[in-house]
């Protein structure tokens, strides 16, 4: 363990005599910097923080990816073209230890840039307040004071209302099950949709939520909704009710509000049920339809922590990240000269960003049974190219961090953590055998 630490500790030592940490330092720091203060929003100084830090957090994390990419790759090629891996390896250390050591000093790089990243975007978020008045200074530090957990009502399987719906179609003599392809399928999915989403004048709609429990800090809970509708001058009038079976107090609010916009009203604490479990319905008194996305439409939110608890989520979430970013740069760096590594290792990295696009791609190719064998492979390649991408994929803290929501862990548990856990080992191990099968003990032979 003394030599992996000692050869870590080399490694960082190196990155700061060369350069190259503080170069990426402070390409990194200039560019969030530098994109908090062009980006503009609507002049309240709540919503310019949540746009400004979210563009800048993510454009500039991004940027520190592919650094950490272009450094790792760098570093390795760099000791085995000079020959210092060579003379390393003459010694009685095993690869594995030495493989592990540069990771742990890449590691050590990436956070000292993450920590000065973090704490940049801070300052600038300070600093740009200071021109505000206190009102609203005041409003943002208690916006960004509390972090808040966002809860989704509990979802209506709309994938199986499609296929009861085409089902009735069939037995109805109106649809042809032979002809049931991905085409009619999404027609009949997005009527459905517009179905759930859609109220009409004088209509209730209810959401069922489970909180798990009753919120323990503070004294209300917050309800966040926006309604669409095709005349954006007038109110939209109607009532928020909400019940529990056996719990005796209710909560009913009347309400007018614009449309298209969000909009936040305090339920009290008192009328929440232990279990956290209750129906929230609305009542609709618009004169005409509305619209309420399933995505964005209501949510509930409580108090669930400090700033800081979001700050730390977020940098051990992107430190796992970056950890499995650097294996890949080192890996790429054994294996290929140091243009073609960075090349293909940053390739990657963008493949794993735009993975949504390639998964809508495979489902289309995959709808069906009959598929011909050039889509077939096709299938194949797509297939592992994904799961080559998706152990790159940075997590999706940056649009919380910005919005003062907490960073969910179950999401990043079930959604993330497990493929790029396996993904980081797949490649860790993968670098260790490459770099023990790799010639580099010929110093040896040749000087003597």
């Amino acid at each position: 363990m003394r030599q992996t630490l000692t050869i870590a500790r080399l490694t960082f030592l190196l990155a700061v005599r060369t350069g190259m940490l503080w170069g990426t330092l402070v390409l990194a720091v200039g560019v969030a910097a530098f994109i908090f203060f062009v980006s503009t929003g609507d002049g309240v100084l709540v919503n310019e923080l949540q746009l400004r830090v979210q563009y800048s957090y993510a454009i500039s994390y991004s940027l520190l990816t592919l650094m950490i990419i272009a450094t790792a790759c760098f570093t390795v090629r760099s000791q085995i073209d000079g020959r210092q891996l060579h003379l390393l390896t003459s010694r009685p250390i095993s690869r594995g230890r030495i493989w592990l050591g540069q990771w742990l000093g890449l590691l050590g790089s990436a956070a000292v840039i993450e920590v000065a990243l973090i704490l940049t975007l801070l300052g600038c978020a300070w600093a740009y307040g200071q021109s505000y008045t206190d009102d609203q200074i005041s409003e943002a530090q208690s916006f960004y004071g509390v972090i808040k957990h966002e809860s989704h009502p509990v979802e209506i399987a709309l994938k199986e209302l499609t296929n009861i719906r085409i089902d009735n179609l069939v037995v109805a003599g109106k649809l042809d099950r032979g002809k049931v392809d991905l085409a009619t399928w999404k027609r009949n999915y997005e009527k459905i949709q517009r179905a759930d989403q859609l109220l009409a004048p004088g209509a209730e709609k209810s959401w069922q939520f489970d909180l798990g429990a009753k919120p323990t800090r503070g004294d209300s809970v917050d309800l966040k909704f926006r309604f669409y509708a095709n005349d954006s001058r007038s109110l939209i009038n109607g009532i928020w009710q909400l019940s529990a079976p056996g719990h005796p107090e209710s909560y009913r609010l009347e309400f007018a509000v614009p449309p298209h916009q969000y909009i936040t009203e305090q339920i009290p604490l008192s009328a929440i049920p232990e279990s956290g479990q209750f129906e929230l319905t609305l009542l609709s008194q618009a004169k005409s339809d509305i619209i309420i996305r399933r995505e964005t439409g209501v949510r509930i939110y409580h108090a669930a922590g400090t700033l800081w608890h979001n700050v730390t989520k977020a940098f051990i979430s992107q430190m796992i990240h970056l950890g499995v970013t650097a294996a890949v740069g080192l890996l790429a760096g054994i294996a290929f000269t140091f243009p073609v590594a960075s090349f293909l290792a940053i390739v990657l990295y963008f493949l794993s960003i735009s993975s949504g696009m390639f998964t809508d791609v495979l489902r289309d190719l995959t709808w069906g049974h009959d598929i011909s064998l050039l889509e077939r492979a096709g299938v194949v390649m797509i297939s592992s190219g994904l799961w080559l991408a998706k152990g790159l994929q940075p997590p999706g803290v940056a649009d919380d961090a910005s919005s003062a929501v907490s960073i969910s862990l179950a999401r990043l548990s079930s959604d993330w953590l497990p493929g790029i856990l396996v993904y980081g080992v797949v490649i860790g191990i993968l670098g260790m055998w490459l770099l023990s099968r790799k010639e580099l003990d010929k110093l040896t032979s040749g000087a003597a």
